[in-house]
Formats: structure tokens, sequence, C-alpha cells
């Protein structure tokens, strides 16, 4: 490898784990550490890609000897977190850090507190739902933090506790409450940009008129009209918000499912006549209604049926995650289809309630990433099926599967029917089966089978039915051997168990032990142990392979 050009040696070094490459090539020789070195600027943690192994060898061997180059780190869960607080003063030179841990646990504040105060030179900041920690943090936020992004930010009635942050400068937030930002108003009083998402029309109506900071200059309203509100909701929610940022000088305005006046470049301009200061006016719109000539390329597409944009396509697409779940059971039209991120399938009780004729080839389900199955009875319902297989086949962001049926056998067929093509099947990455623990069948080369379906799983959970435990009386170390041959790109697998008082029953304490042993003595895996809320005595293990 020495002979081989600087070129080829970073198309090799991408397709391996960056976590592999600097430990093989660190402190190899002057060059190699020279080529390495960038890879360790951006640590992303919240693909769920990374093994217990590979965290380890970044946490022990890694972290503390190069932790100042990382300049950008994303953690994605708790048992990550746990793990790295011990170590997170290796890292010292922060620019931006992104935190996703939901539910939040004391280890959050404990954690943002730490990167606050070592890192003088942060500059942006991401938190996903965790209102209290603004108030806890506030104090150790530094004159370099500038940038602050808070993803489903539900509500902060603990705002009014949080001093004012006269840092923040750009704020980006997905809310389903305007109050929300009625409040960081009086906080983020030099706040200049703001990327606002609307996720629901909720109480939108009902908030008070409110000021926002005088310094606020630019505002990216990400709007989506809801089909089961009507036009005249939708025309005045948005009406309502754009009221109270009329000072503004530029005003980037993307709206989904657009509502009929959207398409008339009159009612559109209407929208910003009291924008007296507006300098800058972009839009996107997607919508179903034909725009009027004046708007600035219009396209026609399958679904929805029109856009109308100024902006380009990477400048108009979300940054924000986005959630939309709808059920065929009370869908209202194919647009709703279209909307939802997650779509809530029974087949034994589900009717078409759209034209059957508006699927075809061209449509593309964008937006949708899961779907909720009761394989059950789904077999006996062919035509519905074809349909399923279609939205399926033709939902480029779908990998999220929640399988519900007794019968493992009537599972795997049932996968194998909606999952024909391999195209498809190679998009999934995160499986859940929900059994009933005491008719759900068990054979032992359902795993495998399984495997050949989805070959990429990342994540899967697993239902500790009774064949189960009798085939697995007292270990599992089998089950993780053949979990770890069969899928190579599994990482976190999840093992929901009933806690009985008698062992022979139900092995709680026993595989609880196993797993102990692993993770003290072998340091093979990790796990942990959560009560299932909903699930009464129910548990579930926590495996990270």
């Amino acid at each position: 490898m020495e002979t081989l050009p600087d070129e080829l040696l970073c198309l090799i070094f991408n397709h391996l784990h960056k976590i592999d490459l600097f430990y093989s090539f660190q402190n190899l020789n002057q060059r190699f550490q020279r080529i390495i070195v960038p890879y360790l600027y951006s640590i992303d943690l919240t693909q769920e890609t990374i093994s217990y192994k590979h965290f380890l060898i970044f946490l022990q061997e890694i972290l503390p000897q190069h932790g100042h180059l990382i300049r950008s780190f994303k953690l994605d869960n708790q048992r990550q977190l746990k793990l790295i607080l011990p170590y997170i003063h290796h890292l010292t030179r922060l620019q931006s850090f992104t935190l996703n841990i939901d539910p939040p646990t004391h280890h959050v504040d404990e954690c943002l507190k730490k990167i606050l105060s070592i890192n003088s030179s942060l500059q942006s900041l991401s938190i996903l739902n965790i209102p209290q920690s603004l108030e806890n943090i506030s104090s150790f936020i530094k004159q370099a933090l500038t940038s602050l992004t808070l993803f489903y930010q539900s509500d902060l009635n603990c705002c009014y506790r949080t001093p004012k942050i006269p840092f923040i400068r750009c704020l980006t937030i997905s809310i389903t409450y305007l109050n929300t930002i009625a409040q960081l108003s009086q906080k983020l009083i030099n706040l200049e940009q703001l990327n606002l998402s609307i996720m629901s029309n909720r109480d939108l109506i009902n908030v008070p008129f409110f000021e926002v900071p005088n310094t606020l200059l630019i505002l990216k309203l990400e709007y989506r009209c809801f089909n089961r509100d009507s036009d005249n909701i939708n025309s005045e929610n948005l009406e309502k918000i754009l009221n109270i940022f009329k000072n503004i000088n530029t005003l980037i305005l993307i709206i989904f499912n657009g509502y009929r006046d959207l398409s008339n470049y009159d009612y559109f301009q209407h929208l910003i006549n009291d924008f007296v200061h507006l300098q800058t006016f972009e839009y996107y719109i997607e919508t179903q209604y034909q725009p009027d000539d004046r708007f600035m390329n219009i396209e026609n597409h399958p679904f929805p049926n029109y856009t109308a944009s100024t902006l380009s396509q990477s400048r108009s697409q979300s940054r924000i995650p986005y959630e939309c779940q709808a059920n065929f059971l009370t869908l209202r039209d194919f647009q709703e289809l279209l909307q939802c991120t997650k779509l809530d399938v029974h087949l034994n009780r589900y009717y078409i309630t759209f034209p059957s004729s508006e699927f075809h080839d061209q449509v593309q389900f964008n937006n949708l990433n899961t779907i909720i199955f009761n394989a059950q009875n789904g077999i006996s319902y062919p035509q519905i099926m074809q349909h399923l297989i279609s939205v399926i086949n033709q939902a480029p962001n779908l990998h999220i599967i929640d399988c519900y049926g007794n019968d493992l056998r009537g599972i795997k067929e049932f996968l194998q029917t909606m999952f024909l093509s391999k195209t498809s099947a190679k998009k999934i990455t995160h499986l859940k089966l929900i059994m009933d623990r005491y008719s759900g069948d068990y054979y032992t080369e359902f795993l495998n089978d399984l495997s050949t379906i989805f070959p990429n799983l990342k994540f899967l959970q697993f239902p500790c039915v009774e064949k189960f435990i009798s085939t697995n009386p007292t270990t599992l170390a089998e089950v993780i051997e053949n979990l770890r041959k069969s899928f190579h790109k599994l990482t976190h697998f999840k093992l929901r168990i009933n806690s009985g008082n008698d062992p022979k029953q139900n092995p709680f304490q026993t595989y609880k032990r196993c797993f102990k042993k692993e993770q003290n003595l072998h340091k093979s895996l990790f796990y942990k142990v959560k009560r299932e809320t909903y699930w009464p005595f129910g548990y579930s293990f926590h495996i990270w392979l």
C-alpha cells in the first residue's frame, strides 16, 4: 500500500468503517497519519451502524489520544451516553454537538454541561426534545455558540425560568405549539435567523399575538397543510403565523400539501403585503392544484401534482424530521397516504377509500419510513396486498417494519410475499416482531430464514415466546452467535420477556446472568433491562452486539 497514490488510498478508506480505519493505520507513518486524520473530524453515532466492539475501541483507544481532532460529534441513545460520559472530557475542540436522547435522563444535563464547559469554540448545538435542559445549561453557554437546534419541541413550560441567552443568533426548531416560540423569543434576545417547522395545527388559532426580537431578519418557515383541516383553517393558521414575523427582511416559505388558495398568485402575494421591510422572498410549494402562470418554475409531477419554486431542490429539502401517522382503515384520500411517514395497516379490517387507479409506477411515497403490519390474515387479501406491495416498492425511504402475528412461519411467508423485491427488502434496517407469548410459535431456523429476506437489518426486536424459552432454557449464547452469523450488519437486538417467579417457566434471571457474564467478562456485548410500560410484568433486554 505504500506505493499507492493518496487518491487511491482515499477511495479504499472510504469503504472502511472510520473506527477500523483509524485503529488500524494510526501512527503507522507520517503519510498515513496525514491521510486518515480528516476522517476523525466528523463522528456520527446516530445511525445504529456501530457495534459494541467498535464503540469500545473508539472509547478506549481512539478518544483518549485523538479526541481533540473531532470537530463534529453526534450521539444517539442512552447506552452510548452512559458509556461515553467518563471519556467526554477528551472532546475539547468541538464546533458542533448533537444529542438525540429520548426520553431524557439525568445524564443528558451532565453531558451538556461538560461539553459546554470544555469547548469554548462550540458553535452549534442540537438537542432532541429536552426542554428542561435549556434552563439547566443556559449558564454554561459561551459566546461562540451561535446556533441552536431543538427537534420535536412540544412545549417549553419551564422556559420562563431560563435566563436570557444573548449569544444565539440562529434557532432551528420543530414545534407543535406556537407558544414555544413566544417563550423562546423572550430568552433569545439577539436572534437573527429562525428556521421554523410547524409539526401540527394544534392550538395555533388560540395563541395570542407576541413580539419577536427586533434583531430577527430571516425566517425560513416549513408549513404542512393537513387534510383533516379545512382550507379556511389552514389559511387562517398560515396568515396568523406570518403576521407575527412581518418585520423581517428575508422570508423563505416552504409549503407542503398546499391548500387551493396557494395556487392563486394574487392570494400568495397577499400573504406578504404587510412585510414592509421585505427584501428577499423565496418559496417552494407542493400542491394538488395547478398554480397560475405567474409562479416561477412550475412543474407537473405524478404526486403531489404540482410544484412551484424559486428554490433549488436541495434548498427545498426539509432539514427537520417530520412525523405524520395514517391508518389504512381511516384514510380519507390518496393525498393523506402521500403525506404520512408512518402507515398502520390491519389487513383483516382494511378497505380501500381511494381509487386504486391512483397506484401506478410513477408515484413516489417519499415521506413514508415506517409500516405497521398485522400479518395474521394478510394472505387472504391478495388485491389489497398488491396495493401494499406497490407502496413498499415505491417508498424509497422506507426502512422500519413493525409486524404483529402469532405464527413465525406465517410471518415469514407474509414478509416474503410483501418483499419479493430484493431492492425493497434491502432497504429495511429495523424490524420489530410482536407476538402473543402463549400462542406464539417458534422454530430454530427462523432467524436464518429472516436474514435471507432482510440481509441489512441493524435492529431486531424479537418476542420471547414459550417455545423459544423451551429451546433456550438456560442460555442465549447460541442465539447471539447465530444472530452475528446470520445478520452481518445487526448491532441491536431487543428481546421482550415476561419476568415470572418460576425460572422453569420463564428464565428471566437466567438470561440476565448470561448477559451480565458476556458484558463483564468477555466484553462482547452491552445489555440493559427495561420495564415495558404497556405490558404487565413485561421486561425487555436491549442488547448491543
